[in-house]
């Protein structure tokens, strides 16, 4: 219950910057999730280099309901009309369903999500980007997007292999979803996202 109240109150967050990515830049509803988690994790890059990192997540999470309410506000329904669509049902069944299915789950092994896992750990631990003198983390010169984006998901929701699993699974469920505007234009780009996804 616990998670699940955790999760939703994170999503929340997250849904209001799309709302306000939506309405103030003009990104497609479908695309939003993708640019909205890119965006934070820019920014937490950028609070890593200062040593700010938790700081300004948690002003992320409270700034995105914030802002999306002053949208509301302005717009009224018209705000979130964009998301009201049988495409954004399927999406939080999906990401509902990826977090039951990622619940408890560990990393086991060393692959590309391990090492990300690892960097992600480190970050949660010391509150900074890994250096030269961390040994466990591998490519330290690597961007470390995906990791940020990791710590910003686990310390909303818990921190565990399988909340760092979901938080992954999450993302790529963003990016597929980006390519929904093109579904709709061509019959082949839908089948493409399609058989990507099941691969996935």
């Amino acid at each position: 219950m616990m998670l699940a109240a955790r999760t939703g109150l994170f999503f929340l967050s997250l849904f209001s910057w799309c709302i306000w990515l939506n309405r103030k830049v003009g990104i497609k509803a479908e695309q939003t999730p993708v640019a909205a988690a890119c965006g934070m994790s820019v920014v937490i890059y950028f609070a890593a280099l200062l040593n700010v990192i938790f700081p300004v997540q948690s002003a992320l999470y409270a700034a995105g309901p914030v802002l999306a309410a002053l949208c509301i506000k302005k717009e009224r329904g018209k705000a979130i009309r964009p998301f009201m669509t049988l495409g954004f049902v399927v999406f939080g069944l999906i990401i509902l369903w990826t977090l039951l299915l990622e619940r408890g789950r560990l990393i086991d092994g060393h692959d590309n999500l391990a090492h990300w896992a690892i960097m992600a750990k480190r970050i949660m631990t010391d509150g900074q980007l890994p250096n030269t003198a961390n040994l466990s983390v591998e490519y330290v010169d690597y961007p470390p997007a995906t990791a940020l984006w990791i710590t910003l998901v686990c310390r909303a929701v818990g921190f565990s292999d399988g909340s760092m699993v979901f938080a992954q699974s999450a993302l790529s469920v963003f990016c597929l979803m980006a390519f929904a505007p093109l579904c709709r234009k061509k019959w082949y780009g839908a089948v493409a996202v399609a058989g990507y996804g099941l691969y996935m």
